[in-house]
């Protein structure tokens, strides 16, 4: 079982400035996970439009999307929520708790509440991607899922599995090793939680957006999320199939997250696109007019 809601579930504390009035035009709700775990949901309902389900990354929480949610309510029934261990959902102590396959169901929980047995298109960014991938994979979704965007976080098992590929440039893993050198920090004990807290102030600067009220414990919490998959997933890596056609955006300015780890696509999607976009990591946020009209012709091609 997990904690209970986070202090500050109550308030469902938003962001500020253009985005505070969007916030309060969703319908606030509460979905249980197959753990018990509450999950923080949030829908904003335009009758006659499909559905779409945005995931949030690590340190997020759902808020980092409302630019985005600006360029596209018109066009879409929107659903967000706050994965588990960020803003106003559940925090589970234990690190298993932050496993893919507990997060896909998550996802399900949330949906069920947000979209009741109505199929939707999801879009993840960075870890809201990462984790996406695990329920994009699984036959229980392929009547759910009418598509799925990724930005900024690739499949781990697809990752794990280009780099047993002979055929993968060392330059291109040395690249993406680096860029990542933040993953192996996280697996230390005390010294993350305990760097977090000194940065607070600074991470606005990296990421171009303020931080949410819940910011430091969402960044705390959110470092069981690598400490639970990484090592597992790159380290034994299965071989994963999408049940639903796929729309890559990469960020040719991304710090993070390299074009290498969406390299042999074909291999996870049968059915993909990809579109680049000139944008840092954090670009749903920082760019939102610009990326929408790509975000919306990557799904009507897969309705086509």
């Amino acid at each position: 079982m997990s904690d209970s809601l986070s202090p500050t579930s109550n308030k469902r504390e938003l962001v500020e400035g253009d985005n505070q009035k969007l916030a309060t035009e969703f319908e606030l709700g509460t979905a249980v996970s197959s753990d018990g775990t509450q999950i923080a949901t949030y829908r904003l309902v335009n009758p006659g439009k499909p559905w779409l389900i945005m995931v949030h990354g690590y340190p997020d929480d759902h808020s980092v999307w409302l630019p985005l949610v600006a360029q596209l309510k018109e066009h879409y029934s929107i659903g967000l929520y706050d994965t588990r261990g960020a803003g106003a959902s559940g925090k589970p102590a234990a690190i298993s708790s932050y496993q893919l396959g507990q997060l896909a169901n998550d996802l399900w929980a949330a949906s069920e509440v947000i979209c009741p047995s109505e199929s939707f298109y999801l879009i993840g960014h960075d870890w809201g991607s990462i984790q996406a991938w695990e329920p994009v994979c699984e036959a229980r979704f392929s009547q759910k899922l009418l598509g799925f965007t990724s930005i900024s976080g690739p499949c781990l098992d697809h990752v794990g599995r280009l780099g047993r590929d002979s055929n993968t440039p060392p330059k291109q893993t040395i690249t993406q090793l680096l860029s990542s050198w933040y993953i192996a920090f996280f697996h230390l004990p005390v010294l993350p939680e305990l760097l977090i807290q000194r940065i607070e102030s600074y991470f606005p600067k990296i990421s171009k957006k303020p931080n949410q009220a819940s910011f430091l414990s969402d960044a705390q919490h959110g470092i069981k999320l690598y400490r639970a998959n990484m090592i597992q997933r790159l380290a034994l890596p299965r071989k994963l199939k999408a049940v639903c056609p796929v729309h890559v955006i990469l960020m040719t300015r991304d710090a993070y997250v390299k074009p290498y780890t969406y390299r042999d696509l074909d291999k996870l999607a049968s059915n993909n696109r990809v579109s680049e976009f000139d944008a840092e990591h954090w670009g749903i946020y920082t760019h939102p007019v610009p990326l929408a009209p790509i975000v919306r012709q990557g799904f009507a091609e897969m309705s086509r």
